[in-house]
């Protein structure tokens, strides 16, 4: 459901198409109970900062995001987001 909701939001970055640009970043995210970004961080570089950012910015530009809530009403989540032409 997560990995949905955030292909929604996904945009290849010019810059990246430029260079024929490919990987996958995984982002480590922690979510309050609205959904909400709390916090995002790179976990496993592309190896491409144009792709890296572009990840964390589809995080911000998906919020709110679909989760399951812990015990404490935050949840930490590590998704993939891959740029494959």
């Amino acid at each position: 459901m997560l990995h949905t909701h955030l292909a929604k939001f996904k945009r290849y970055p010019r810059a990246a198409l430029r260079y024929r640009a490919t990987g996958i970043s995984h982002i480590s995210m922690v979510l309050n109970a609205q959904g909400q970004v709390i916090d995002a961080a790179i976990v496993t570089s592309s190896g491409n900062r144009i792709l890296d950012n572009e990840a964390l910015d589809i995080v911000k530009r998906a919020a709110p995001l679909p989760h399951e809530l812990n015990g404490d009403g935050q949840v930490q989540v590590v998704a993939p987001i891959s740029f494959y032409l």
